[in-house]
């Protein structure tokens, strides 16, 4: 059951403003299942590598996320646009 959050203690709101963390492997399988492959870290790879390899996912999970949103905010619009029309179709008119 939801909760107000003016009955909610002090506490759990301050922990309701952190935003959780996906790991790295996490953001990989979100990429992998909407079919944007990530790359793949060498096996023998150095650690400037792997930093290139994480910084390559981030920046990958990031666009996908702001094409997901701007995705979202459309079809929002989109519904906002059909309802005002549907809405205007259907009232009286005056002449």
């Amino acid at each position: 059951m939801a909760r107000c959050l003016l009955t909610v203690p002090f506490k759990e709101i301050a922990f309701l403003s952190h935003p959780i963390m996906l790991s790295l492997q996490k953001k990989a399988d979100i990429l992998r299942k909407a079919r944007m492959e990530p790359p793949s870290p060498a096996p023998d790879a150095d650690e400037r590598s792997l930093g290139v390899w994480a910084r390559e996912i981030e920046q990958r999970f990031v666009a996908y996320s702001a094409a997901r949103a701007a995705q979202s905010l459309r079809q929002a619009e989109e519904v906002r646009q059909n309802s005002m029309l549907q809405r205007m179709a259907w009232s009286p008119g005056t002449l």
